[in-house]
């Protein structure tokens, strides 16, 4: 359910030559435009869901009367706050922990808090948070690799009294997306993730490579299936042709779930030489699974990760990985956020594109590489300075 309508919106009137301050209930302006309190209340507060036709019915209504809203009536009726929600699969990954640090410090920038939930496996509690969250009058939300359709939200939009975008990350929009719905996406280049993985392998004199996946990441599948088919294009671009047999999809992308994944892939005849996972914990366990099979690493295969988290470097030996950059998705997500906020008209926030994100780039370290001889500095790891 929405929040509740304030029962009066404080405004000034001018008619018949004479200025005065009156009280109008958000009732009266209703019923002389013909239509709802609600709408009165999107119209006064600028929101895009009001037919343009009622929009204008109301404005001429206000105009006719010499009715001006006052700014802090405003403030009362939207209920609008300093906070923005931030919804995100697993706090304990590390990988979203320096996500969330990009995102509260941008926010902190411009003097919002950030309301933080996981969703973890279940998209009903996705749901159910990003309800919670609207019950709490937050001025937007972030919600990263959301399996939420765009019309569900839509749905739990429609009773919120105040305009409240949305900007996901690793997303992207639906084909059709919800008319009224404010959103927009931040969206990292996932396909060329799994390229530039499987390219570094095959740099190094690999074929028989497989992947390690995880088909339950973030719940809209969008993200795996991106570097799945990376993996496969750079395969063949070397006139190597995916194999099922050297693929396995693990769920949710744990150290444990690597080692099964790994343990089984090792089992086969020919084995592979080399494993590319979905993550550095996925990888973690894939080098755990090599170690307890008597193989060196990288001398008898090789193993790397994505997201290039504190953990690729204090392994035996430190794993190679792709860096995602996720404190700057962060930071931009926010920043776009507070952009959509900003936005005048439906128009304004329909033009913001997506934002622009650095690279995917390489880190190469002793998980596959025996060049790879350096010890990992605290400057190979996302997000510090």
């Amino acid at each position: 359910m929405g929040a509740r309508e304030p029962d009066a919106v404080q405004l000034s009137s001018r008619r018949r030559g004479r200025s005065r301050a009156v009280s109008v209930t958000i009732r009266e302006v209703a019923n002389a435009a013909g239509v709802s309190q609600k709408t009165v209340s999107r119209v006064i507060n600028n929101e895009p869901r009001v037919l343009a036709p009622t929009r204008d019915r109301v404005l001429a209504v206000i105009k006719d009367l010499g009715f001006h809203p006052n700014p802090l009536a405003r403030g009362l009726a939207t209920k609008l706050t300093r906070n923005l929600g931030l919804i995100v699969p697993d706090v304990a990954n590390p990988f979203f922990a320096r996500g969330i640090d990009g995102c509260v410090a941008v926010a902190e920038q411009h003097g919002y808090n950030v309301f933080l939930a996981t969703k973890g496996s279940s998209l009903q509690r996705e749901v159910q948070h990003v309800r919670a969250l609207l019950g709490q009058h937050v001025s937007g939300i972030i919600c990263w690799v959301s399996g939420i359709p765009d019309v569900a939200l839509e749905e739990l939009m429609d009773g919120v009294a105040h305009h409240c975008p949305i900007v996901f990350v690793d997303r992207p929009p639906d084909p059709e997306p919800a008319r009224h719905l404010v959103h927009t996406a931040v969206l990292v280049d996932q396909r060329y993730v799994g390229e530039l993985a499987t390219q570094h392998l095959l740099s190094e004199g690999r074929r028989a490579i497989a992947y390690i996946g995880a088909t339950e990441a973030g719940l809209s599948g969008w993200v795996p299936a991106q570097r799945r088919a990376g993996y496969r294009d750079a395969l063949r671009s070397e006139g190597l042709e995916p194999a099922e047999r050297w693929e396995r999809q693990m769920g949710y992308g744990t150290i444990r779930e690597g080692m099964i994944a790994a343990s089984t892939l090792l089992a086969q005849r020919p084995r592979p030489d080399a494993f590319f996972a979905y993550n550095d914990l996925l990888a973690v366990g894939a080098l755990l699974a090599c170690k307890r099979k008597g193989l060196r690493v990288p001398d008898d295969i090789a193993i790397i990760g994505v997201d290039n988290t504190e953990l690729a470097t204090v392994t035996d030996p430190p794993l190679s990985s792709i860096r995602l950059h996720q404190f700057q998705t962060g930071s931009h997500a926010v920043a776009l956020l507070l952009s959509l906020l900003k936005a005048a008209t439906p128009e304004e926030s329909a033009a913001l594109s997506e934002t622009s994100l650095p690279l995917p780039d390489l880190v190469v370290r002793g998980s596959t590489s025996l060049r790879s001889l350096a010890l990992p500095s605290l400057e190979d790891i996302d997000g510090l300075p």
